[in-house]
This record gives C-alpha cells, sequence and structure tokens, in this order.
C-alpha cells in the first residue's frame, strides 16, 4: 500500500533490543477532502534516508499494515518499505511584523 502526504512529525530514532536496533518514525498527513494522520515507522534500513526528511516535505511511502493481538488487545504497525521524496519543503522561514495600526474597539 502507498500512502502519499506531508510530513507533520519527524519522530526520534530510539534503539531496542538486545542487540542494540535502531528505528525512527513520521508523521504524515493524507488525504484531500479529509485529511488523516498516520504514524509510520523505520527500521535501520532506511533510517538513513528518513534523517534527510524534515517536518513539510511530501513523501511518498511504501507500507505494510500489521496487527498482533497481546493480552486480548489488538495493536497496528505501519512499516514502510520503501521512501522517495516527492516534494522538498520550502525551508525559508518568514516573519511578518504585526500591523501597528490594528482597529481594536480596546
Amino acid at each position: 500500500m502507498e500512502l502519499k502526504g506531508k510530513v507533520v512529525v519527524v519522530l526520534p530514532t530510539v534503539t531496542y533490543g538486545k542487540e542494540g536496533k535502531k528505528k525512527g518514525g513520521l508523521v504524515i498527513e493524507y488525504g484531500d477532502k479529509y485529511p488523516k494522520k498516520a504514524a509510520i515507522t523505520f527500521f535501520e534500513r532506511l533510517l538513513p534516508e528518513v534523517s534527510n526528511v524534515s517536518v513539510g516535505d511530501e513523501l511518498l511511502v511504501d507500507v505494510n499494515i500489521e496487527s498482533r493481538e497481546w493480552q486480548g488487545k489488538w495493536f497496528t504497525d505501519v512499516i514502510a518499505n520503501k521512501i522517495s521524496i516527492a516534494q522538498v519543503a520550502d525551508k525559508k522561514e518568514t516573519f511578518q511584523v504585526p500591523d501597528q495600526h490594528d482597529n481594536l474597539p480596546f
């Protein structure tokens, strides 16, 4: 399954397990009329590609959706297989000076 969306949050890289493996993640917003957010997990193989991604970038991510049961509860993971940057966000930050002559009634 492919998701195309805009990066909202870049999650930190964490180390897990006895072998000290690493994983990271992103939250992307996808959908046109009713946008949704999805947290996507990236394992060690894709971490170098994710390190170049920043908030606002448009991504195309090939994912697997997996669920597992633990003590009667179900948990779902969205795991990335492949990532490609569709459009890099404009890195310029704009600063606007507030209007000194606003017509507020107070």
